[in-house]
């Protein structure tokens, strides 16, 4: 007798109620007793939970409480087929009532129980009548009419498996699991999980890969084996398996796949996956119908139970959104194009475009419509690249009008169905979507369009030849699909799509035939194929029409330098304003939802912009100016300014497209304004509370580095500076006619700073003036930043700094300070004699902290000599001359410096700093590494770090530091000191 396989894969993502079922077996896949669906064991083809089996073919059942919850489980075993005794097989179909066996394993893998099943009318686990079968379990003193169950009482919670197999050895071991002699049929079975007080929790028994066999039971037979009918419980090709399943895949989606009477398929696998007959990834190839001479594996299903599983355990999944198109929806411009057709997606899915040309709704074929698959296309905007062309290859005139629409088939929610040697589906089947969508008959997909005819034809009822089939090729309906119940065949594809299937005539025979009255299988449609079938419990259908042709999106970058936008795009150019790039931009216009760059042009000197390519009847799209290079179909990057730029209009605007050029997209700039450092060195430092002016012009010109000078460079002026903080090494600062500090009739500095009047290339409007703290070195750092007449503040601060020292005048000293020979020679004639003095020559490198470098006595002469034979290489030298009077007065000379060059070289910058300093050394200086310390004008240590490697750039981050002068200096092991005078400023 032939072996008959099938194998069934879905996967689908609905929602529907209905009827609860209390138990799992006999009651869900047998709806009348004369055509059985029986559990089936067939371990030399791996089909069935045999012992040991492989994952995919166990039987499971969950225990969610093990506490109040147990199995009650029957059956009523038989052999598969006849059986051998001696070399002699039998006429007859019978059980051994000492030789089937239960294994139940914990999940675990410890076994729970091993058992023999009995095959005693009234015995505990036997099942005698369709009655007993799917009335259930007696349950104490409920349920009546049911079977006298066997009952497993958990000790954990989790997935257990069962295991059915025939052994000699008390259930040790299987029989031989190539021999045929191991194959089991139970026609009726049950697993039901109650509690003792008969609450049953349906939904709660799985496998991977079901096996099932159908069953003829014309006698309606029960009672113990004792009528030896070759009809009793007998696999045949006339019976049907009218058995529903349901399946609960990766995404938490239950469908029902429902038979048909005349699904006629002797044995068969029952399966659900996602990927079709083969998992080789390509689903165009994966889901065709095919010639298999064995079974496919058909590995990695999902949870297949025969009832709705169990809510609580098997939670529904979430629904994806609508797909949608973005804008614009077509990319590309007549006549060359190629255009690219943009979509969105909100999950994975398989899409399926249709290209409506012909101006009748929905596809015809050989038209103009074009009909395109793009399977697996993941969640997020796609397209299809189109070359313009229509489906008889012609090419689309410019400004042609079409429908675009997109049937979007989600793949959580897809389930294929293929369905291995069974050889007759008169009457088709059903998929139908449970939850977390109820839809009560989805379209079904196929492809037999690659099947072909293999062997020869029978001509005998003895000639079967169960290894051919002459039924050549079905159909590829893959495109509309056909709403369920569908896929009938019998002795044809069934072309026509009708139910039930006709018969047909095969070869030279003009016999038609009938597959309910031969033994052929050559003429059997299904016979020794896999016949897939597919379909998606979620659907989105989207339609737009679209025209061909393109408008162009121009406007033009003002320098707002009024900032008369403030904000709006209603006012930039007031009539002054002059078109500007602020050195480098360019407009994009975007896709507003996903930022993906539809089409960009580089902004031109004069601000103007021009982007080509925009498509007609798009809504909502953006215009963005960036200093940030945009790529054509990528993501914007940030909406960057040029430095020292700021928007006085917003950075995008939003507009939509008609059928003419869309022009006036305008922007507004303003170039944010620019503060002077300047440093004023050698002031006198008046004593007590003494305030001096600070120069106007220390506001306006910068005298450091490249600093510019306070002004705004395109177009607007400075009116007013904002002084941020109060000036360090100060006593008191008056601005605006206000005293500030902590005298007692000071008013305490706000926050936020003092602005005062500016006139741009002058300086402050109203004086300043400071007293700064009592001392021989006190530095006073004032930082401000400028605001110009558009109300922009400058975003890197200035700073005026003033350095003041007491300059030695009793004597009218003369002091100057040469180069000989890489020497200094100092020279200083005092006016006058001053016996008892003492004279330190002191030294700096950075005109702040000094070192002493010799010192002598004085005589009665008015002129003196200091050589220093060692300066600092590559720095200037600065030094002055210290006097110590007989009465202990200290008195200082005027500043004075020297040059050097080679030897070492160290780059300090940015002076002044804001957030970070970098130092920069060569090799000659750094032979070893090198200790970097920088100190505040008190001489703490703030900061310290080690540069290692010459020739690169240390950064130090003085964020932390308050403005002030602090002292930088470098040291290596042999204690070589260099130092450098920094300036923070906040």
């Amino acid at each position: 007798m032939k072996k008959k396989l099938q194998q069934l894969l879905f996967l689908f993502m609905l929602l529907s109620s209905q009827l609860i079922k209390a138990q799992f077996g006999t009651k869900d896949v047998t709806p009348n007793e004369i055509n059985l669906t029986g559990l089936a064991v067939q371990p030399s083809v791996a089909s069935g939970s045999y012992l040991n089996c492989p994952k995919d073919n166990r039987i499971y059942f969950h225990i969610k409480d093990f506490n109040t919850e147990k199995l009650y489980f029957g059956f009523r075993p038989h052999y598969y087929q006849n059986f051998t005794v001696g070399g002699v097989t039998k006429p007859i179909q019978r059980w051994c009532a000492d030789s089937i066996y239960i294994k139940i394993f914990r999940p675990d893998s410890t076994v729970a129980l091993t058992t023999k099943l009995d095959t005693v009318v009234g015995n505990a686990g036997f099942i005698n009548s369709y009655i007993e079968a799917t009335a259930g379990p007696k349950i104490g003193t409920f349920n009546p009419t049911g079977y006298n169950p066997l009952i497993l009482t958990p000790t954990i919670n989790g997935d257990y498996w069962i295991n059915l197999y025939y052994s000699h050895d008390g259930g040790v071991t299987m029989e031989t699991i190539t021999s045929t002699n191991a194959w089991l049929k139970f026609p009726y079975f049950d697993l039901t999980i109650a509690t003792a007080a008969n609450v049953k929790f349906p939904g709660r028994i799985f496998s991977s890969k079901w096996n099932f066999v159908a069953i003829s039971n014309k006698d309606s037979i029960t009672g113990t084996n004792t009528l030896r009918s070759a009809d009793r419980f007998n696999p045949e090709g006339n019976a049907s398996s009218e058995a529903v399943f349901y399946s609960y895949n990766k995404d938490s989606v239950v469908t029902k796949i429902d038979f048909d009477p005349g699904f006629r398929p002797l044995a068969y696998n029952f399966a659900v996956n996602d990927y079709g007959v083969s998992n080789t990834g390509n689903w165009l190839v994966d889901r065709q119908s095919r010639n298999d001479a064995a079974a496919p594996s058909l590995l990695g299903g999902y949870k297949i139970f025969l009832n709705d599983p169990d809510i609580s355990v098997y939670p529904s999944g979430q629904v994806p959104g609508n797909a949608t198109f973005p804008e614009p929806t077509v990319k590309g411009c007549p006549p060359s194009g190629p255009y690219k057709l943009r979509y969105r997606l909100p999950a994975n899915a398989d899409v399926v475009i249709l290209l409506d040309i012909n101006g009748t709704a929905g596809y015809q074929p050989a038209t103009t419509d074009r009909v395109i698959e793009q399977p697996a296309r993941l969640a997020g905007t796609n397209f299809y690249s189109w070359d313009g062309r229509d489906g008889l290859g012609n090419l689309m005139a410019a400004n042609a009008t079409l429908t675009f629409s997109v049937s979007t088939y989600f793949q959580k929610g897809k389930a294929s169905v293929p369905l291995y040697d069974a050889e007759i589906n008169k009457s088709g089947f059903s998929i139908v979507g449970i939850r977390p969508i109820a839809t009560a008959a989805l379209r079904m997909f196929w492809d037999d369009s690659q099947l072909t005819s293999v062997g020869v034809c029978g001509t005998t009822a003895a000639n079967t030849l169960s290894t051919a089939n002459r039924t050549g090729a079905g159909i590829a309906n893959i495109l509309t699909g056909s709403a369920a119940p569908a896929h009938a065949w019998n002795g044809t594809g069934n072309s026509a799509q009708v139910r039930p299937s006709p018969n047909a005539t095969y070869c030279a025979s003009t016999t038609v035939n009938d597959s309910t009255r031969n033994q052929f299988q050559w003429d059997d449609f299904g016979n020794v194929r896999t016949i897939n079938t597919w379909a998606y419990g979620i659907e989105s259908f989207m339609s737009k029409s679209i025209t061909l042709q393109c408008v162009i999106v121009s406007g033009t970058v003002f320098n707002d330098a009024d900032g008369s936008a403030a904000g709006t795009f209603t006012n930039i150019n007031t009539g002054s304003e002059t078109g500007t790039n602020a050195g480098t931009l360019y407009a994009a216009v975007i896709d507003p939802v996903t930022r993906e760059v539809v089409g960009f042009a580089t902004v031109a000197a004069d601000g103007t912009y021009t982007i080509n390519g925009i498509a007609v009847n798009s809504t909502d799209l953006q215009v963005v100016i960036t200093s940030t290079l945009p790529v054509a179909d990528g993501i914007l990057p940030a909406e960057t300014m040029p430095t020292g730029w700021l928007n006085t209009s917003p950075s995008l605007n939003t507009f939509s497209t008609g059928v003419v050029n869309v022009t006036g997209l305008n922007f507004g700039l303003d170039r944010l304004p620019e503060s002077a450092v300047t440093l004023l060195s050698g002031q006198n430092n008046p004593p007590g509370n003494t305030n001096i002016t600070v120069p106007a012009g220390a506001f306006q010109n910068s005298n450091v580095g490249t600093n510019p000078n306070t002004q705004d460079y395109d177009g607007g002026t400075v009116t007013s500076i904002r002084i941020t903080a109060f000036p360090s090494g100060a006593n008191t600062v008056t601005i605006n006619g206000i005293l500030y500090g902590t005298c007692p009739t000071c008013t305490a500095w706000p926050v936020g700073g003092v602005i005062t009047p500016f006139t741009s290339g002058v300086g402050p409007t109203n004086p300043i003036l400071i007293d700064p703290i009592d001392g021989s070195s006190t530095v006073v750092v004032i930082p401000f930043v400028a605001i110009d007449n558009s109300g922009k503040e400058d975003q890197t601060p200035g700073s005026v700094t003033i350095d003041f020292a007491t300059v030695l005048s009793l004597h009218n000293v003369i002091f100057t300070v040469n180069k000989q020979n890489e020497k200094s020679v100092l020279d200083f004639t005092l006016g006058q004699v001053s016996i008892g003095s003492t004279f330190i020559i002191e030294r700096s490198i950075n005109a702040v902290n000094f070192n002493t470098i010799g010192s002598f006595s004085s005589t009665a002469s008015l002129q003196y000599s200091f050589i220093d034979a060692a300066p600092v290489a590559n720095e200037k030298n600065f030094y002055r001359i210290k006097e110590i009077d007989k009465n202990g007065k200290v008195t200082y000379s005027s500043i004075k410096f020297i040059q050097y060059t080679g030897g070492g070289n160290i780059e300090v910058y940015p002076i002044p700093a804001c957030n970070e300093i970098n130092i920069t050394l060569n090799d000659a200086l750094q032979a070893k590494p090198l200790t970097v310390k920088i100190h505040n004008a008190q001489g703490a240590e703030v900061l310290s770090k080690t540069i290692k490697k010459a020739n690169t750039t240390e950064s130090f981050d003085i964020k932390k530091l308050p403005s002030g002068i602090y002292n930088l200096s470098l040291g290596n092991e042999k204690n070589e000191i260099k130092t450098r005078r920094i300036i923070v400023i906040k």
